[in-house]
């Protein structure tokens, strides 16, 4: 640029440019007109020269930078061909793009499915649990029902032989009773007999002394029936407490019986729960 402007003022104001142009050659300029004209290029040569000095400073700075903003953004000098590879790849980043939103919505679905059997599972759980609660409550109510039942068996079982013991002991005394009215029995017999064989031997008894002996022996025979009516009585009470002995014990027996299958029961309900629980573990677990 120097050279440029140095032809040009060399054209201007230098001796050679003046002497290739005829025209100067030939004119004849007053001296103080040509000082002026000589210093007038001269400081206008200067502020040329210090204004491109300027310029070529501001010049440089910029290529420095420019440098510099090329080493920290390497894209920055092929701006134009990224702008038209974007410009060209768009459409494939959008279907990528749309691809992943394609998955991620896909990945959503299975998650919101696997939370909704969670919930379902959970809700299954929630049923299993109170339905335990359930069945743990119904075995203890029938456990304590179990344990009244069996309480109040042994006492009927108590109750049971101490009546079979009572009706032991109203046998063998009935038995004896038995024996000693057979006895007695006999006694009239042999009463009746002597009173006979007596009259018949001694024919001159008064009639006083036989109304006394059988005014005594009809004593004898009314306590006697009276005794042998009681002891019927006696007899009669205890079959009919027979009976209802035998009806209590088979009535007994059947509670028994009763209680046996609810314990049987029992055992079946807490092998399921027991089961249940195995079961509820393992879907814990699973979870």
């Amino acid at each position: 640029m120097e050279s440029l402007f140095g032809g040009e003022l060399g054209l201007l104001g230098g001796s050679e440019g003046l002497k290739e142009d005829g025209c100067w050659a030939g004119s004849h300029l007053p001296e103080d007109m040509y000082s002026a004209s000589h210093f007038a290029l001269i400081s206008a040569y200067q502020d040329i020269k210090t204004r491109l000095a300027g310029l070529e400073r501001e010049n440089t700075d910029i290529k420095r930078k420019l440098k510099l903003y090329e080493i920290k953004f390497p894209t920055i000098n092929d701006f134009g061909e990224d702008r038209n590879s974007y410009c060209s790849f768009e459409p494939k980043d959008t279907a990528l793009l749309q691809s992943e939103n394609d998955n991620l919505q896909q990945r959503i679905n299975i998650l919101t499915h696997e939370l909704q059997k969670g919930k379902e599972r959970e809700e299954q759980l929630e049923d299993v649990i109170q339905a335990y609660e359930k069945i743990h409550m119904e075995k203890t109510n029938l456990q304590r029902d179990l344990d009244k039942m069996t309480s109040l068996v042994e006492k009927h079982m108590e109750r049971i032989h101490s009546l079979e013991a009572a009706l032991r002991q109203r046998d063998s005394s009935l038995h004896k009773f038995n024996t000693q009215l057979h006895s007695k029995d006999m006694q009239y017999l042999q009463l009746h007999a002597s009173n006979d064989t007596h009259r018949l031997d001694c024919p001159a008894l008064t009639l006083q002394s036989s109304r006394s002996l059988d005014t005594l022996s009809d004593l004898k025979l009314q306590r006697l029936e009276a005794e042998l009516e009681g002891a019927r009585h006696e007899a009669q009470g205890a079959c009919q407490r027979e009976e209802e002995l035998k009806a209590e014990c088979e009535r007994l027996q059947k509670d028994l019986r009763e209680l046996q299958n609810n314990q049987r029961q029992q055992d079946v309900s807490s092998t399921c729960a027991q089961c249940d629980m195995e079961w509820i573990k393992k879907v814990g677990d699973e979870q």
